[in-house]
């Protein structure tokens, strides 16, 4: 496949999901690496940190952004309330960013301030930016100037029930599991070794930062307030997610032809049985999986957290705005072995 050259930057290039979009673009058909940012690697070239990838540009400090302006496509990996300081800069310079960090993800900015407990500043651009869950809002996204990257857990929840929101009769639980990767890549004790092996650990019970964007979403589709239970739980695996989303008096045969019908031309989610983490692994897929309980309906849904709930669907995402193949540098088979 030939396509045409377009420069990417990465700020944020030294955590877990600036390292898989290097990676992706390494070996993308229309993307060229041409500006990284990290202060724990600036002044280093990439391919002294990484000696597979036979390119030398060299890791800038965040103070140093101009050769940021010389792209046409920026991926802005940085913890609540960093993006927001640099991306009205880059939208006023004619950039188009996919924004993987918070910022621009709950609408007013009153509803990120709650969450975050961090003011919003960049009220023109948020009112203004479109939610990436690429299979929902693309027609939306191929003209946005800024797209915010959803979060990992509202990805595999959200791609489950969007098409499920008007015939949902009951209540809804979320049973969610992740892999130590998606808490970042600075250590803490709770994602040290000796805490989470051999251990599973619920955190933040139903208060997680990401029911609100959940929420957000379900209302817009909806009209109304959608309640519902999200318990997260650690697991002592790197990578990965598994949701079980239970569905109170709602058919599956129903649901599952829904799904079915919705994802018919998705390159990436698949309505299968017997699914496992491994069909996903290090791949931009999501396979949900249906099951029927009496009057109740189980989603079992696999995405990889690095990729399909961050780094692969923002290059979905900065494919579409690109006008390139929505698969494009995403058709890597997942590596877990067998199912």
């Amino acid at each position: 496949m030939s396509l045409e050259t377009r420069k990417a930057g990465i700020v944020g290039a030294g955590g877990y999901t600036g390292y898989e979009l290097i990676r992706i673009i390494n070996t993308h058909p229309g993307l060229e690496l041409a500006y990284v940012q990290s202060e724990g690697l600036a002044g280093r070239p990439v391919s002294s940190v990484y000696p597979w990838m036979k390119n030398d540009t060299v890791f800038s400090p965040r103070d140093e952004l101009k050769g940021l302006f010389d792209t046409d496509i920026v991926f802005t990996c940085l913890p609540a309330g960093e993006s927001m300081k640099i991306i009205p800069q880059l939208v006023d310079s004619g950039l188009r960013v996919v924004d993987l960090g918070p910022d621009y993800r709950l609408h007013p900015a009153s509803a990120f301030e709650s969450v975050y407990k961090t003011k919003h500043t960049d009220a023109r651009n948020l009112q203004n930016s479109v939610y990436g869950l690429t299979e929902i809002n693309r027609s939306m996204i191929s003209e946005a100037s800024v797209v915010a990257n959803p979060g990992c857990y509202p990805t595999a929840a959200l791609l489950a029930l969007v098409p499920l929101s008007d015939i949902v009769g009951g209540s809804i639980v979320i049973d969610a599991k992740s892999g130590t990767s998606g808490a970042g890549k600075e250590p803490t004790l709770f994602t040290h070794h000796s805490e989470i092996g051999e251990n599973i650990r619920p955190y933040s019970v139903n208060t997680h930062r990401h029911i609100a964007e959940i929420s957000e979403v379900l209302s817009n589709i909806t009209g109304r307030t959608q309640p519902f239970m999200f318990v997260p739980h650690l697991v002592p695996i790197v990578r990965g997610i598994e949701e079980t989303i239970y569905l109170y008096d709602t058919d599956a045969s129903e649901a599952e032809r829904r799904l079915s019908s919705f994802y018919a031309d998705s390159p990436f989610v698949h309505i299968e049985h017997d699914c496992s983490l491994n069909m996903v692994s290090a791949s931009n897929h999501c396979f949900i999986d249906v099951r029927q309980a009496g009057s109740n309906t189980i989603l079992l849904v696999f995405i990889d957290n690095l990729m399909k709930g961050a780094s692969g669907q923002a290059v979905q995402n900065a494919n579409i705005m690109l006008s390139f193949p929505e698969d494009a540098g995403l058709t890597a088979a997942p590596s877990g072995v067998g199912r």
